[in-house]
């Protein structure tokens, strides 16, 4: 299972995502001031959100925000 996570600039999880390994896709749109980030070895298990896991690892986590990093890159012509 895939977690995604709603941070805001303090590090402070706002919101949780699962996203089941069935293939299920999930689109997270985050409001101003708040980063989307794959939470990679959460160590939580398919039946996180019946027992409650989810809240506890909110309560007890926070993420290390960094700068997002790009490259711009020149589009070929005619795509659109």
């Amino acid at each position: 299972m895939k977690l995604m996570a709603h941070v805001g600039e303090d590090g402070r999880i706002q919101g949780l995502v699962v996203m089941q390994d069935t293939g299920t896709v999930g689109m997270l749109v985050p409001q101003a001031g708040i980063q989307v980030c794959e939470i990679e070895d959460h160590g939580l298990k398919d039946d996180a959100l019946e027992s409650g896991a989810l809240e506890k690892f909110m309560r007890e986590h926070s993420v290390e925000v960094s700068a997002a990093r790009g490259k711009v890159t020149k589009r070929a012509q005619g795509a659109d």
